[in-house]
């Protein structure tokens, strides 16, 4: 009977820290999605998002679509993604890598169009998914 006592006892008491830690992972991700959002509204001109196609040398104007949930971790940086579309209606990806910065998050590295670099890392297992 006392066994059965201490493991309620104990099961008790870990309640509140998988709750805490659940909470943790719930506020960075709101501060994540909103650091996102944040840089998205700072980066558009006239509505888009403008990047020079390096090989053409053509200005490519792309327009925000959706924010993707899923949110990948590598060390104490996180990676957040987003379609984009262009005038012609071409979707594209585009991949935010944010460092923490004074109790929110700043993008450090902007990658559209070029998911290579980002899939190797997931194939490395250098990058793991926000649970």
């Amino acid at each position: 009977m006392r066994n059965l006592a201490a493991l309620a006892l104990a099961a008790t008491l870990m309640v509140p820290v998988a709750v805490h830690a659940t909470e943790g992972m719930t506020e960075t991700r709101i501060t994540l999605q909103a650091a996102l959002q944040r840089s998205l509204d700072a980066s558009l001109i006239e509505g888009a998002i403008l990047r020079v196609d390096l090989a053409s040398g053509q200005v490519q104007s792309y327009y925000p679509v959706e924010n993707h949930p899923m949110i990948l971790e590598m060390g104490d940086l996180y990676v957040l993604c987003s379609d984009l579309m262009s005038k012609d209606g071409d979707r594209v990806t585009v991949d935010y890598f944010f460092a923490p910065t004074d109790g929110t998050y700043t993008v450090i590295q902007t990658e559209i169009d070029n998911r290579a670099p980002l899939e190797a890392l997931m194939k490395a297992g250098e990058l793991i998914r926000l649970k």
